[in-house]
């Protein structure tokens, strides 16, 4: 198994807190193969709920509590630099996922033009923020003993290959090894 195959699973693993073996991941060879195994391993639930959604609004409060801003000006949209207080964005940014106790917290896409350069993947907006924490820790968002339906778990693969791989185009039923993910 290739390196980023390894980070892919690793990924998969924290999101959903379930473990994934080798032998196992040995016998997914498609995305749908994964989103299947991965629905026998999780509390099962018929209603699907927008996982971004859900993580927009729990970080709009605390964003709000933190710079106190009118929730109205805290749009998906909303430049994170633009509402958090310019000498210590960061520092502030920080705070709020420490209050949200989310367990993995993005720093903000930032400061110079070379900064940039190097900063892929990094929330600029508050809504790209709530795609961050919808894909990498979606268990925080859910409250405790709630299920999950296939559409969400389906979601959240399909925002881990986008953030490993990169890739935009696919298909649940294309196998990882013809993708170049082996």
């Amino acid at each position: 198994m290739s390196l980023e195959m390894v980070e892919f699973v690793v990924g998969v693993e924290e999101a959903f807190g379930v473990r994934i073996t080798n032998d196992i991941a040995a016998t997914l060879f498609t995305p749908r193969h994964l989103v299947g195994y991965l629905q026998g391993q999780l509390p099962q639930s018929r209603e699907s709920r927008c996982l971004s959604q859900r993580a927009f609004y729990h970080i709009r409060r605390a964003l709000a509590e933190r710079v106190r801003v009118p929730k109205s000006v805290l749009r998906p949209g909303a430049e994170l630099l633009t509402v958090l207080p310019a000498l210590a964005a960061q520092n502030a940014w920080a705070e709020v996922g420490e209050s949200l106790g989310y367990p993995r917290w993005p720093r903000i896409y930032g400061g110079s033009w070379l900064a940039r350069a190097f900063q892929h993947g990094r929330p600029r907006t508050l809504g790209e923020a709530a795609r961050y924490v919808s894909t990498v820790t979606p268990r925080a968002i859910k409250p405790e003993g709630e299920g999950w339906s296939r559409v969400e778990v389906a979601t959240v693969i399909d925002g881990q290959i986008r953030r490993h791989f990169g890739i935009r185009e696919y298909s649940p039923d294309d196998r990882f090894e013809d993708l170049g993910w082996s």
